[in-house]
């Protein structure tokens, strides 16, 4: 997640507290919409698999409530189908 450069300093689960703070504003401020923030979100799943920020539970969890925060529903199962399909093309940040 380039665009968020503010985020780039923190490490381990610090970075992935920045980054859904990051993508909660964004979507909070009308600069990207419900799609976007809900593949933002759930593209952490698959960026923490690679770069190992803090337990894959403990971050699903956290994508889960902010989904829910920002009133984006989530089809069970989702989260772990989006993993799968995008930790092959995981970038590390």
């Amino acid at each position: 997640m380039v665009m968020y450069r503010e985020c780039l300093k923190y490490k381990g689960p610090e970075k992935v507290y920045c980054l859904i703070d990051a993508i909660k504003r964004d979507y909070r401020s009308g600069r990207i919409d419900r799609q976007t923030a809900k593949r933002r979100l759930v593209y952490l799943v698959a960026l923490n698999r690679a770069n190992g920020w803090m337990s894959e539970e403990s971050l699903k969890r956290l994508v889960a409530s902010a989904l829910e925060d920002l009133g984006i529903e989530v089809k069970r199962g989702e989260l772990g189908r989006y993993m799968r399909r995008r930790e092959a093309v995981a970038v590390t940040v």
